[in-house]
């Protein structure tokens, strides 16, 4: 976790300049960049749960992170995706390439997931792997709401009935967010 977290830190500068750079440029807005670096400790409680959750080795669970360096673009509905194409197209002129592109707000009208955002991930030219999440003011806002009913639903001893109830909590809260205009013409990735 620590070599992760080294490995992040010395990336950090230059990839938290780009994507800034290329966020803000857009018009649109960073948010909670004082979390961008994922903690040594939350890397390893990842590397654990993954390995249990996903029966790999840690190494794979290791070798599975792509959030140790993480950003968060704000951009209003009616923007949105006209912002999301500028980003990415401004990361890509710096030798950026787009690797994952999960659009959960078309996954969540498909009953697949629990709320909405565009969650990306992005290689810089030496192959080193960031995530990118692409929010409306209301989807970041349902996303904080939902954290501490996330974390309860992921503690072990739960019961089924109290999971279904926080599941259901957590779909109310994405049902209040609106789609952005044309956000199907993101693709899945």
């Amino acid at each position: 976790a620590m070599k992760k977290f080294n490995e992040a830190s010395m990336l950090e500068p230059q990839i938290t300049k780009d994507v800034v750079n290329a966020v803000v440029s857009s018009g649109g807005k960073m948010y909670g960049l004082e979390h961008r670096l994922k903690q040594s400790s939350s890397i390893a409680g990842k590397i654990g749960s993954d390995s249990k959750d996903k029966q790999m080795t840690f190494l794979d669970a290791y070798s599975g992170i792509k959030d140790a360096i993480r950003y968060t673009a704000i951009s209003d509905d009616e923007v949105f995706v006209k912002n999301y194409n500028r980003i990415k197209k401004s990361l890509n002129e710096k030798g950026y390439t787009e690797t994952r592109c999960k659009n959960y707000f078309d996954l969540y009208e498909q009953g697949k997931v629990m709320h909405k955002v565009v969650q990306c991930t992005y290689q810089n030219k030496s192959g080193y792997v960031c995530e990118l999440q692409f929010q409306t003011p209301l989807s970041q806002a349902a996303k904080e709401l939902k954290v501490p009913l996330y974390e309860e639903r992921r503690k072990a001893g739960i019961s089924e009935q109290r999971s279904r109830e926080l599941e259901s909590e957590m779909r109310d809260l994405a049902e209040c967010v609106q789609n952005p205009p044309n956000i199907s013409s993101i693709r899945n990735k």
